[in-house]
């Protein structure tokens, strides 16, 4: 059983963070008992976090840092974890779980995009966009209709919300043979206490509450 992490149970609205991301990916790996106790318990690469999620993910190859070389910083790799995670960050992330969940080279093809701005998505993430695109798991941004045909971005350097990517979440994990037809991704608190459901993320919405903090109504 996975949980969603304390930082994440409100303002579902908000965009999610790199690490935020990490900490989401992690407990869903674990849940589908697809991280495994050596990722659990490496080391961790990065001078800029601490967190073992991100530490397991980089052992496993579904993260990887960023060059400080890019930023001035000298000789070093580190990770942003304050980051916010951009749409194509977020598809190259899920589709190297996929491979994780149901084996190496499961299916990543690299055919020709079908979103309007498929000449804005970086090279490097245009195999992951177009495999997780193809399954259903991330689709597009700004659908629009023209003669009748719909056109949809994908929108690879905008941001993704702590929704989206709970609802993500639940759409790769819902692609097991294990879990096909249960109730799949059981989202709980710290005490254990079922808050979210496969059932419930097919039908949820974000509202306020009375605090006005964001919150999933279903």
């Amino acid at each position: 059983r996975g949980y969603l992490p304390e930082g994440l149970c409100d303002l579902y609205r908000n965009k999610i963070t790199r690490g935020e991301f990490c900490e989401l990916a992690a407990a869903m790996l674990d849940c589908a008992g697809a991280l495994g106790e050596d990722a659990k318990n490496a080391a961790n690469v990065f001078p800029d976090t601490d967190s073992r999620s991100v530490a397991a993910l980089n052992y496993l190859g579904v993260v990887n840092g960023i060059s400080a070389w890019s930023r001035g910083l000298g000789n070093h790799t580190y990770f942003e974890p304050d980051g916010n995670i951009s749409r194509e960050q977020a598809a190259k992330i899920i589709d190297r779980m996929y491979d994780i969940m149901y084996g190496e080279g499961s299916g990543r093809t690299a055919s020709v995009g079908t979103y309007t701005d498929d000449g804005e998505i970086s090279d490097w993430a245009k195999p992951y966009v177009y495999s997780i695109s193809e399954r259903g798991i991330m689709n597009g941004t700004d659908a629009f209709s023209v003669n009748g045909t719909e056109y949809r971005n994908f929108s690879p350097f905008g941001g993704y919300t702590r929704e989206e990517a709970i609802v993500t979440m639940q759409r790769l994990f819902d692609l097991s043979e294990k879990t096909h037809g249960e109730a799949g991704f059981c989202v709980s608190d710290a005490d254990g206490k079922e808050i979210l459901t496969a059932a419930d993320v097919g039908s949820c919405s974000v509202t306020e509450n009375e605090s006005g903090k964001s919150v999933l109504t279903f």
